[in-house]
């Protein structure tokens, strides 16, 4: 409320109290509460040091002002309201009028204001008078008129002090227990206690029931300390959780500002080529925060790896323009492209392995991990998940939704493997469709905008970071690793590598006397060639596999497995010659084995010996760089190339012109 430059205002100034004694004019004298210090200061002045906020005026404080709560008549119920601004009508006009508080003089406020407000039984005398005294005590503050009816009443406890600390003891050791015992477990407990002390006649029949102050009890205890009760019964950790103060994510300005990366567990049951369920592949995704695009994406039978994370990171910063020439059904293009400046991930052991920090410093990009337990942190990729769950492939068959109720999918006996019919090329082709021809094109309620045209608009004013050339990026997606050149190759892992440069470098570390341990990247997706670090010219030597027979398209989890396999069944040395051997027998054993049924695990297994994941499209369709160059094909023929695809494709996604399946499936 508002304070009055008049005599008897208080004010506070440098921590002392102060009082206005006269007015006269423009000067004020004001003095010094329990000093006898005076002074005299103009109101121009006055008004300087409150604008300053070295002045502050003080009143008194209401009884509500007084809990530490604040009034607002907005939030009042109705019926307080018109109860306040009804007792305001009658003392306002007293005031306007400077009625004193005679007898007389009140009987003419009741009079003509119950007349303005036709209110047909006016308040008495007194109490008119009793209103006033408040209003003018508190400094004409409305909220000191407020009804103080909750604060009526006995609120005391009236039990003897043995029962009252009796009762707190059956809170504290049973109630407030990581046990979570309930209130009437409480009373029970308080009940064998006075059971035990022979009391139970006198309080429990012939006097007030307990348990009503135990309830009582714990009803305010939750009130007042909410936080205290959840850590007694759910642990320090939940607590936490549960009160934690959110911070808030940090405002995004443009594209590619910051991008969060995760993996999922999709619900859906991929099949082999023979139709044999593999089980549900990952899905590691990365998001743009201000547009809403997705930017990349990964699908595989490997856990949540680094080797996902690059994946992931590949296909968000290379160009996208091999849709046209894989999926031609896709109507819209996908602009995403380019480096993130800052990457959001969650305290995953690939997140936080040495390999995954130098790839973001080669890259120049930050890294920000989230609080544990803290997924509201990256909620832009959270969301997403559940939207491709729920909008793609709730309702494709395979998927392990299925019927909401856990009952009814016990009663119906339901299994997703016995419906599963996607095979992993058909869901990448679902998934791209539904990312680009759906997700990207509805409006995000999140964004409050269509993401395929937030994106256009800020790529327009943003500098978007690419790499120098695929031969750069390739070396910086790498795995490092380190061994002793020869006088003409480096052996990994029992897989030869030499080049002609290989054999100078040699030569060049022979005759300076310098210890032959190089470095050197390699592609765990393809072992047929690594790039060797010369540190005589500063420049990175490429050296082939002896053997690319056994090396081409050859993932680094699979030549571990072909190397298991030599050491523990056919009992002999590990060479190039028994890891061919090996690499023959196990394909023709992953051939059976992708026919037979048997435990989804296994099948998982056997789905990474066969290398069936996402393809890198950047670098095995490397060729469709040159579209540009060729005349372009007739329709015929680029359908054609496709067509195994888009016959599969089109069974599940009979989508058409029809905007409102498309909006089904958007639940954005």
């Amino acid at each position: 409320m508002l304070a009055r430059i008049a005599v008897g205002t208080q004010f506070n100034y440098q921590n002392s109290a102060w009082k206005i004694e006269s007015v006269q004019d423009d000067e004020i004298q004001v003095a010094q509460q329990f000093t006898d210090a005076r002074a005299a200061l103009k109101v121009d002045e006055l008004l300087k040091l409150f604008e300053s906020g070295s002045l502050s005026f003080t009143r008194r404080l209401t009884a509500v002002e007084q809990a530490g709560q604040t009034d607002d008549l907005a939030i009042m119920p109705e019926e307080e309201q018109k109860r306040l601004l009804y007792k305001h009508a009658y003392v306002d006009y007293a005031h306007e009028a400077r009625a004193t508080s005679t007898r007389r003089e009140i009987e003419v406020v009741i009079a003509k204001v119950s007349a303005r407000i036709k209110d047909r039984t006016p308040p008495s005398v007194r109490t008119v008078q009793r209103w006033l005294e408040i209003y003018r005590a508190y400094d004409y503050n409305l909220y000191a008129l407020r009804d103080r009816h909750r604060h009526k009443g006995n609120r005391r406890e009236r039990m003897p002090a043995y029962l009252d600390e009796l009762i707190d003891r059956a809170i504290h050791e049973v109630y407030l227990t990581r046990e979570r015992n309930s209130v009437q477990q409480v009373c029970d407990w308080l009940a064998d206690e006075l059971t035990k002390k022979g009391l139970q006649d006198s309080f429990f029949f012939k006097q007030q029931n307990p348990c009503n102050a135990v309830y009582r009890r714990i009803k305010k205890l939750q009130q007042t300390d909410p936080y205290g009760v959840c850590v007694a019964r759910e642990g320090k950790q939940v607590a936490d959780h549960l009160f934690a103060y959110r911070k808030p994510v940090d405002q995004v300005t443009h594209i590619l500002e910051r991008v969060e990366i995760d993996h999922t567990k999709l619900d859906m049951f991929v099949v082999s080529e023979q139709g044999i369920p593999l089980g549900r592949p990952w899905l590691t995704f990365a998001i743009d925060v201000y547009s809403r695009m997705i930017v990349g994406f990964y699908v595989s039978f490997t856990p949540p790896s680094l080797d996902a994370v690059i994946q992931t990171l590949k296909h968000t910063i290379l160009s996208k323009s091999y849709i046209k020439q894989l999926y031609p059904f896709i109507k819209n293009d996908w602009p995403a492209f380019g480096a993130p400046v800052l990457i959001v991930v969650d305290n995953g052991l690939e997140f936080k392995s040495i390999g995954f920090h130098e790839l973001c410093k080669l890259l120049n990009i930050k890294e920000n991990h989230c609080p544990v337990l803290a997924p509201a942190m990256k909620g832009a990729i959270e969301r997403t998940f559940r939207s491709i769950n729920q909008g793609l492939l709730k309702e494709m068959p395979g998927s392990t939704q299925g019927p909401d109720n856990p009952l009814i999918k016990c009663l119906q006996g339901f299994n997703p493997r016995k419906h599963a019919v996607l095979t992993l090329p058909t869901l990448l082709a679902l998934i791209h469709v539904w990312v680009v021809d759906i997700y990207h094109t509805k409006a995000h309620r999140g964004a409050m905008d269509v993401p395929l045209e937030r994106w256009r608009r800020s790529a327009k004013v943003t500098d978007i970071l690419m790499p120098p050339s695929i031969a750069e990026l390739k070396k910086m997606f790498g795995k490092v690793a380190q061994r002793k050149l020869t006088k003409s190759y480096i052996e990994f892992n029992n897989v030869s590598y030499s080049s002609q440069e290989l054999v100078h470098l040699s030569h060049r570390l022979h005759h300076h006397r310098i210890d032959p341990t190089v470095k050197f990247k390699y592609d765990p997706q393809d072992l047929n060639e690594i790039q060797v670090w010369d540190q005589f010219n500063q420049v990175y030597l490429t050296a082939y596999s002896t053997t690319p027979d056994y090396t081409t398209g050859l993932t680094e989890w699979q030549h571990k497995a072909h190397r298991r396999y030599v050491r523990r069944f056919m009992k002999e040395q590990v060479n190039q010659v028994t890891l061919m051997q090996a690499r023959a027998t196990i394909a023709h054993l992953v051939q059976q084995e992708m026919g037979k049924l048997g435990k989804i695990s296994t099948k998982q297994q056997i789905a990474r010996l066969a290398n069936l994941r996402q393809p890198d499209y950047a670098f095995e369709f490397e060729t469709s760089t040159e579209v540009n160059m060729a005349p372009d094909p007739s329709p015929s023929e680029s359908v054609a190339t496709s067509a195994p695809v888009v016959a599969e494709v089109e069974e599940y996604l009979d989508w058409g012109d029809d905007e409102d399946d498309l909006e089904d499936l958007n639940d954005e």
